[in-house]
């Protein structure tokens, strides 16, 4: 059995080193340029967007084959069958939705590395949380963002759940 291990972590090691990080790395950053050069300048006019047509809208700024991908990954509707939902899913597509520019959140980007992984970890959190209210009647948050990107997700992929935003007021 030991040997067997021993033999298991070698094949992994020497699948991870024969890896193209870098060039991996490459690639990513090249398209991420692409796809930021096809978003506004100013994403207000993003902000703008009705909160059920911002998908749509975003979708079809990206390259055809990246829209075709996401759109074959994510149907309109992909939600909406309680039956045909994949575990996930809708978490994975309203981080994409994220990462894609619906929402920001400065924090992210700003300050040090930590802080910064913090906080882009939360956001991965927020979009667990937006799957599990997939599957309540309301979605209740303090945070603007977190309610955007929310509606946004739950009108593309057909979900039924409210989404409630609470503005709390000091008096």
């Amino acid at each position: 059995m030991h040997d067997w291990l021993s033999e298991g972590k070698r094949t992994i090691l020497e699948a991870i080193n024969g890896m193209p990080l870098e060039q991996n790395r490459g690639e990513r950053n090249d398209w991420f340029d692409r796809l930021r050069a096809r978003l506004p300048d100013n994403y207000a006019q993003l902000d703008a967007v009705p909160v059920d047509q911002v998908v749509e809208w975003v979708f079809n700024r990206l390259e055809h084959a990246d829209q075709e991908q996401f759109e074959n990954l994510f149907p309109r509707g992909f939600w909406a069958d309680v039956d045909g939902r994949e575990e996930g899913s809708l978490a994975g597509f309203a981080f994409l939705l994220f990462i894609l520019g619906i929402v920001r959140d400065p924090r992210v980007s700003k300050k040090g590395r930590v802080r910064r992984e913090k906080h882009f970890l939360g956001q991965f959190r927020d979009c667990e949380h937006i799957e599990a209210a997939s599957r309540c009647a309301a979605f209740i948050t303090f945070e603007k963002g977190a309610g955007r990107l929310a509606k946004a997700a739950f009108a593309y992929a057909g979900v039924r759940t409210e989404v409630i935003c609470v503005e709390v007021r000091e008096s």
